[in-house]
């Protein structure tokens, strides 16, 4: 059975040390968060209407 899991956040990788405190922890925390997942990067604020249709 698959599950589909879908984390947002508006927050870069590289700044979660501010959240967890510790850099191996926070290491650790993304590594198993992204190890079998697709990372979507936005670097634009606003998408054009229709973009995402193309990953479904």
């Amino acid at each position: 059975m698959e599950f589909i899991k879908v984390l947002t956040t508006n927050l870069e990788l590289g700044k979660y040390n501010g959240i967890f405190y510790v850099e191996k922890l926070t290491a650790a925390i993304i590594d198993h968060l992204i190890h079998h997942s697709f990372l979507l990067v936005f670097t634009e604020k606003k998408l054009p209407a229709g973009t995402l249709k193309h990953y479904k």
